[in-house]
């Protein structure tokens, strides 16, 4: 087996597959105390809130996935890999932004 398959294959168990799968409890399963720092008498729909930032931790696991065999197989450099998984580090981030903006409780 080539190192590339190796490095493809770690990324996808050690960042891929916990990020699919906390995404999914939080999304579907509304395990909402695994993001961190959550307080469901700050938000006004926590649910709908969940929902988002368990979808966009799903999207990044995918993404991760993605580039790690893209990058393998050789569709892509790392270089590309890399790029595609620092526009999917922002998902997270802009997905916790915006329920934040939408969803917080006003506190005056």
């Amino acid at each position: 087996m080539d190192n590339t398959f190796l490095i493809a294959i770690v990324f996808i168990v050690t960042c891929a597959l916990p990020c699919i799968v906390i995404g999914y409890l939080v999304a579907f399963k509304q395990k909402r105390t695994l993001i961190a720092g959550w307080d469901d008498k700050l938000v006004t729909n926590p649910k709908l809130a969940a929902q988002i930032i368990g979808h966009s931790a799903t999207a990044l696991g995918i993404i991760i996935g993605i580039s790690a065999i893209s990058a393998a197989v050789g569709y892509s450099t790392f270089t590309q890999a890399g790029i595609a998984i620092c526009f999917g580090i922002a998902l997270p981030l802009l997905a916790s932004l915006y329920t934040t903006i939408m969803y917080s409780v006003d506190r005056s």
